[in-house]
């Protein structure tokens, strides 16, 4: 056996130490860079921190990949004979902190995407977290309810503690004088605080959100400066171990703030506007019975959409019958305009069921059904005795508008695990439209199915699919409808060769006439080779023609679109 020399074991060390070296000099800089940029905004992923004596101080992995395309049709339309896109992706990271880099090349030019534009920490060892950089946080869905902010924020989880504690600072928003295109913009400042007890199944949780415009009033914005106060609280608990009783609420006061050099009337809601949402679920039977009120006036800068001047009421069930049959459903209640401000009025009735069987053999099936009712109707117009009314009974101008939607599936098993054989049956339909008028579309699916477990890796799918659209303004009907098949293969020992071949054909009808046929023709081969390398081949020709002598004079009697692919990916 040869034996390193001391000059080799010397020169080895010093190879050992310079790696050493310029491994935490790395480390520094994106440490150093990262720390600058929090301010910035960049995004990283949530990181457990304690293990990290154990993890390696840098490791490197990604991929390498070139794709090229062409894409022919004639006649022609949009034509790329030869298009192509280089891609790297590295994912460095520094003691398991994960610092993406995409490089890309294509005929579009060039682009280059890294964490350090986006910067969001989201470190966590135990039952400490910490949120830093661009990032969001949940404490209550009247209060913080997960919308982005530059700035920090914690959450303290004790196991050995009955209590919890989430805190956070930050920006909400940037400020922004607007243009002809978008609105002007306040810079927004917000903290949260939320306290939690835990204790036997009994929870209770209460959250204070404050949120607060800069005080410059910016020319062209559609409100003055505001201040947001928001206390919330949620509960649950739990009686017999039977029945769980939820509820949760907030009270919200907005205020619009004056500026000191241009003071502005306060002319915003002033007034504290509550939310409340309860919840009553029985254990034992799976019944719910769910509440939900928000005021006319209810808003808050912790979240993305104002939910409020909404009231709901609903009960759902669900369960299971001979540990075969399992059913659920949902049947509601909603209504808005809960100050009788305005002009209209929307009463929801909402219902959905979901019924699905498993027998533990060959047959399986599942349904389900939604639907809801949307009623709006115009209330009384105020007007002075004696005055001209334009509408003689505006209380009669209402409309209903009725949307549902319905799918069914049935599915059989038969034969051996390497010969087996799947028939399924796929039905679905939707509605939309407004009562007294004709739908948008009604929109209709069926496929019947049928798949096949072959020996030696391979596999075969047919089926005969049909689909409808019909627009009853326009009493016209579009109907697709055809067989098709798949086949795929797997080849080589380790299973590193794999084909694949589809057919489908269909026939189009509108206007109850044959109108036109389509055939899509395509296959595949993709190879795995050396562990880490892949190379894949994808072909495509689609065919269009006409039949039964429908074609315009504009029309061409036959389209033909092709497109190939053949992609190379490297994983290391």
């Amino acid at each position: 056996m040869k034996r390193f020399s001391p000059r080799n074991k010397h020169r080895r060390r010093w190879l050992l130490w310079l790696e050493l070296i310029l491994k935490t000099c790395l480390l520094m800089a994106c440490i150093a860079v990262g720390a600058a940029t929090v301010s910035m905004g960049a995004r990283l992923s949530a990181q457990e921190l304690s293990g990290i004596a154990k993890r390696k101080p840098f490791t490197i992995g990604g991929e390498v990949d070139a794709e090229f395309s062409s894409f022919l049709s004639q006649p022609k339309s949009f034509n790329r004979p030869f298009s192509y896109l280089l891609n790297v992706s590295l994912n460095p990271a520094i003691y398991g902190i994960a610092l993406p880099v995409q490089l890309s090349f294509g005929q579009d030019g060039f682009n280059f995407k890294h964490p350090f534009n986006t910067l969001q920490i989201t470190p966590s060892y135990k039952w400490i977290k910490a949120y830093i950089g661009r990032t969001s946080m949940t404490m209550s869905p009247y209060g913080l309810a997960g919308i982005g902010f530059d700035g920090a924020g914690v959450e303290l989880t004790p196991d050995f503690l009955p209590v919890s504690l989430s805190a956070m600072f930050g920006r909400l928003q940037k400020e922004d004088v607007g243009d002809s295109l978008r609105p002007p913009t306040y810079r927004r400042l917000a903290y949260g605080l939320k306290v939690g007890w835990t204790h036997h199944k009994q929870q209770l949780d209460l959250h204070f959100f404050h949120a607060w415009d800069n005080d410059k009033v910016l020319a062209g914005a559609e409100t003055p400066p505001q201040r947001n106060f928001v206390l919330a609280w949620q509960g649950r608990f739990l009686i017999a171990d039977l029945v769980t009783i939820g509820a949760e609420g907030g009270l919200s006061f907005m205020q619009n703030r004056t500026a000191l050099e241009d003071p502005l009337p306060n002319v915003g809601s002033d007034k504290a506007t509550p939310g409340l949402s309860f919840k009553v679920r029985a254990q034992a039977f799976g019944a719910e019975l769910a509440y939900e009120r928000q005021g006319a006036q209810f808003q808050s800068m912790g979240r993305y959409y104002s939910g409020g001047d909404l009231e709901s009421l609903s009960l759902g069930y669900s369960g299971d019958i001979k540990q075969k049959l399992r059913f659920s459903g949902r049947l509601g209640w909603q209504r808005d305009n809960l100050s009788k401000e305005r002009q209209s009025r929307m009463n929801r009735l909402a219902a959905d069921v979901q019924l699905q069987y498993a027998s533990n053999g060959p047959w399986e099936a599942s349904a389900s059904y939604s639907n809801f009712t949307t009623h709006t109707r115009l209330l009384p117009m105020q007007v002075e005795p004696g005055a001209y009314t334009p509408i003689a009974h505006p209380d009669s101008l209402r409309n209903t508008q009725l949307s549902q939607q319905a799918q069914v599936r049935v599915a059989c098993r038969l034969g051996e695990k390497d010969h087996a054989h799947t028939l399924s049956f796929d039905f679905s339909f939707q509605e939309s439209r407004l009562v007294g008028e004709p739908a948008l579309n009604d929109y209709f699916s069926a496929q019947l199915s049928h798949q096949t477990t072959l020996p030696k890796d391979s596999r075969l799918n047919t089926a005969w699919h049909a689909q409808a659209v019909y627009r009853p303004a326009s009493k016209q009907a579009e109907t697709y409808t055809g067989p098709s098949a798949n086949f795929s293969k797997s080849l080589l020992q380790d299973k590193s060769l794999s084909l694949n071949a589809r057919l489908q054909y269909d026939l189009g009808f509108g206007q109850r006439t044959l109108q036109s046929g389509l055939v899509n023709l395509g296959g595949g081969v993709a190879y795995r080779f050396a562990k880490r390398h892949q190379l894949d081949l994808r072909v495509n020709l689609r065919v269009k023609h006409a039949l039964g002598g429908h074609t315009a004079a504009d029309t061409p009697a036959a389209r033909t679109d092709f497109t190939g692919t053949l992609r190379y990916a490297y994983r290391f």
